[in-house]
């Protein structure tokens, strides 16, 4: 939160060498997200992507557990850093199956937002516009201001890519 990236993901990097010589899978999960998530924020993206898949398999054996659903949405995201936004979609859409199950509404938010955003690329405009609105729609209802923001960041994307030339 300091800006501090390269001291981050140092004492990320840390603490998953801690949690592989512990082996426990939630733990192990936990510190891979926690570093992809690092990786991910240093522009390591591709790096990213290996990270979380390999969090995803160890976490693989708890399929409906917040852990999983929060590697799936790093997973999606750093997908969408990369372009590759069919696969940032199939997995923001999990992540948010999942935190659907665990009554995790703010972050439901943010996870339509986020698909917004892959739908608008992707050229679906009218879905990405309906999934930014519910998003923003939900985050205002739960408080949720940051997950507010991206929502609108969301609409903004769509009415300045998908919807400019229709108005």
């Amino acid at each position: 939160n300091l800006g501090d990236r390269e001291a981050s993901c140092a004492l990320a990097e840390s603490a998953l060498e801690k949690a592989r010589r512990l082996g426990w899978p939630r733990a192990l999960g936990h510190a891979l997200s926690n570093f992809g998530r690092q990786l991910a924020d240093t522009g390591e993206r591709e790096r990213a992507v290996e990270v979380f898949l390999e969090a995803r398999e160890v976490l693989a054996g708890q399929p409906r557990s917040r852990g999983f659903a929060i590697t799936s949405y790093y997973l999606g995201d750093a997908y969408l850093g990369l372009g590759r936004n069919e696969e940032a979609l199939a997995n923001l859409q999990l992540a948010e199956e999942r935190m659907r199950d665990l009554q995790a509404l703010p972050e439901v938010s943010c996870l339509l937002a986020i698909q917004a955003q892959a739908l608008s690329r992707l050229g679906r405009a009218g879905e990405a516009l309906a999934r930014a609105e519910a998003a923003l729609e939900l985050a205002r209802r739960t408080g949720s201001r940051l997950w507010e923001a991206e929502a609108l960041r969301s609409l903004a994307e769509i009415h300045s890519t998908c919807l400019a030339g229709q108005a």
